[in-house]
């Protein structure tokens, strides 16, 4: 009766780590560029955090907000592997730009300030667009 048990134990573990594995298997980049848009808009919500709790500039490297994302949402890895991306910051405001890795070519820009359901420039859809502007403008010109 014990092996019994064992054995179930066995494969009830073997079960729960594919099941814990697939899960943490992070999704392949978008083949279509529209379908990036929500991961983007995911990630400049990281962003948002990832400025309010590091408060010292030269903190706010790309590494550390890669490494503070992947914590936070670990399907969004992919994102930093497969895309060139940076930020820019300045105080609790930031940018998220993403680049196409082999040709270098701008995909996205996503803004921190005001957080909105849409994306601030999707390049990659208009490129025309201009970049966007900062620091961030500051109502009434102070």
């Amino acid at each position: 009766m014990n092996r019994k048990i064992v054995v179930a134990l066995v494969f009830l573990a073997i079960i729960a780590g594919i099941a814990w594995y697939l899960y943490l298997i992070p999704p392949g980049p978008a083949k279509d560029l529209g379908e990036l848009e929500p991961v983007v808009l995911s990630v400049t919500s990281s962003l948002g955090s990832f400025l309010i709790g590091v408060t010292e500039p030269a903190s706010r490297t790309i590494a550390a907000f890669s490494l503070h994302t992947i914590s936070t949402k670990p399907k969004l890895s992919y994102v930093f592997a497969s895309f060139s991306c940076n930020i820019r910051s300045q105080a609790r405001d930031g940018i998220f730009i993403m680049k196409d890795k082999s040709t270098g070519d701008l995909l996205f820009e996503d803004g921190t300030w005001p957080a909105s359901p849409s994306l601030d420039a999707p390049h990659w859809r208009s490129p025309g667009l201009p970049r966007l502007e900062f620091p961030t403008p500051v109502a009434g010109g102070q």
